[in-house]
């Protein structure tokens, strides 16, 4: 959960593109491609899960709403 005045880091989409192109073009793996683009390795299994079910790498906005 969110903590009161807790600021969120944004990534680009062409960020998220390159982590998807590094690891199916370059077979690289996902603990690599984190280090190599100083981003949290639990990001890049994100947007590598979101591209296999969604084949895209945003959040669709129906995935925000708390149900």
């Amino acid at each position: 959960m969110a903590k009161k005045g807790q600021k969120f880091k944004n990534y680009s989409s062409k960020l998220k593109e390159e982590v998807i192109r590094l690891y199916f073009e370059e077979q690289l793996p996902k603990r690599t491609i984190a280090s190599l683009l100083d981003i949290d390795q639990s990001r890049v299994r994100l947007w590598i899960n979101n591209y296999l079910t969604h084949g895209t790498v945003e959040l669709c906005k129906s995935q925000h709403k708390n149900v």
